[in-house]
């Protein structure tokens, strides 16, 4: 196997993908903007820009590319929300003509499953996603690749940037503060851990695992957001009362390492 490229590598899943192939000894070229909270194991990268026709001339430079994992990407729908359009449509298009022009065997785009949801939550983060998945359709019909869109749904895990669901409430539950979402609490919501979705990527890269244009992420639990909190709420109350785990079900064995981390970081913070 030769070199994987993975974009988007100072974030959660680029940066835990980066580390888990370096464990396989494969060779790996980290794509960012900023740097990353996430690698502890040094590993090439280079900081670009990839809207920036010119950067992508410095993927060139990269020799025995066998694939090419798309990870970065915009997903704010606030007033910025036309350059989460301009960043993932530009940077997906320029990676595709750079794939296709160098014959790469392999590229995987991290897409959502998000691209399915209803009117009433269509925004630019999901507009952007089906577009680029119907670009790397378009590339496989018009020149006979192989390329894949991975829909992802809510990804759990260590995860240092607090910006994702449950880091969320956590950081809610240990500073006492009231819980606001945009989504009903008893909505249901999706759940995979971010390890499973590194090895997934790594069973399509050795060609372990059916493949088609678009491929949707199983998921390891679903819940709503009220379910979850409460969840939160017991696993933190076993943590500080030093209880044992006996009668947890499932979904709560697979959180208490997660909730366990959070205690521990919020802590160090203050809170």
């Amino acid at each position: 196997m030769g070199t994987i490229i993975v974009t988007g590598s100072s974030g959660f899943i680029g940066g835990n993908l980066i580390n888990f192939l370096n464990k396989k000894n494969i060779e790996t070229v980290g794509i960012s903007r900023r740097e990353s909270p996430y690698n502890t194991n040094s590993f090439n990268i280079k900081y670009i820009d990839l809207t920036v026709d010119e950067n992508i001339d410095l993927l060139y430079e990269i020799k025995n590319v066998y694939a090419l994992v798309h990870c970065a990407g915009e997903s704010r729908n606030d007033s910025n929300c036309l350059n989460t359009l301009y960043f993932n449509i530009k940077s997906t298009s320029l990676l595709l003509k750079y794939a296709i022009e160098n014959n790469i065997p392999k590229f995987i785009y991290l897409s959502s499953k998000k691209v399915l949801v209803d009117e009433l939550y269509f925004n630019a983060y999901s507009l952007s996603k089906k577009i680029c998945e119907d670009m790397i359709r378009y590339c496989n019909h018009k020149y006979s690749k192989n390329y894949h869109s991975l829909r992802l749904c809510n990804i759990y895990g260590k995860d240092k940037v607090i910006t994702r669901i449950i880091p969320f409430i956590m950081e809610c539950i240990i500073s006492n503060k009231a819980i606001k979402t945009k989504s009903s609490l008893l909505e249901e919501i999706e759940f995979c851990s971010v390890d499973e979705v590194v090895n997934t990527i790594y069973l399509i890269l050795m060609g372990e695992s059916k493949s088609s244009d678009v491929m949707s992420i199983k998921y390891e639990f679903k819940i709503s957001i009220l379910e979850l909190k409460n969840i939160l709420l017991k696993l933190v109350s076993i943590i500080d009362n030093n209880s044992n785990l006996e009668g947890l079900s499932a979904v709560e064995y697979k959180l208490f390492p997660i909730v366990e981390f959070y205690c521990y970081l919020f802590k160090d913070k203050g809170f």
